[in-house]
């Protein structure tokens, strides 16, 4: 049973009301809860981000199958304007009752099973056997050709041309002084 507020008191709250003071204010003159004993206090903590409402329809699309992941979710709420981690929107999904669950693959089948058996059993033929390039002439042609000189201060050098099927001709030079226009 509610005690009945004294009429002054009644009076002060209807003053204070017909001024639009705002109900915080009157809690703060009046403390005591045998005052205002029906009044409810909103709860302490962080205020949640994303509304009942959208959080009913996540949960409608999350059972539809439109949704289903957690990144999908975070997707449709940035696409509303709710910035949201992944980790907050996992979270959020698991205070509403869905628990992460990974899809799992469908079994195989024992044919499926049997055609996959034998996977890596069988080598092929070309294995172990040297790899020869087809390509046609041994002769290099002019575009292929770059005389290449290199020298460091040492008395031997080695030049060379690679073909397509074997090494080319090479020359070594030991004489000391290397022209690249001779070779």
């Amino acid at each position: 049973m509610v005690r009945s507020l004294s009429v002054e008191l009644q009076n002060s709250i209807k003053f204070l009301l017909l001024q639009n003071t705002p109900f915080s204010v009157i809690r703060k003159r009046y403390p005591s809860k045998k005052f205002l004993s029906s009044a409810t206090l909103p709860a302490g903590g962080r205020s949640s981000f994303v509304s009942v409402s959208t959080q009913q329809y996540i949960a409608r699309m999350l059972r539809n199958g439109r949704q289903d992941s957690p990144k999908a979710v975070q997707e449709y709420l940035r696409s509303i304007e709710i910035d949201m981690s992944l980790s907050g929107v996992r979270k959020l999904l698991k205070r509403m009752g869905f628990k992460p669950r990974r899809k799992l693959r469908p079994t195989l089948s024992a044919k499926k099973q049997a055609s996959s058996a034998g996977m890596g059993q069988k080598t092929p033929s070309s294995y172990g056997r040297p790899v020869e390039a087809v390509d046609g002439g041994d002769t290099l042609q002019p575009y292929q050709t770059e005389p290449h000189v290199e020298e460091d201060g040492g008395s031997v050098l080695f030049w060379g041309c690679i073909t397509a099927n074997d090494p080319g001709y090479s020359t070594t030079v030991m004489d000391g002084s290397v022209d690249s226009t001779v070779y």
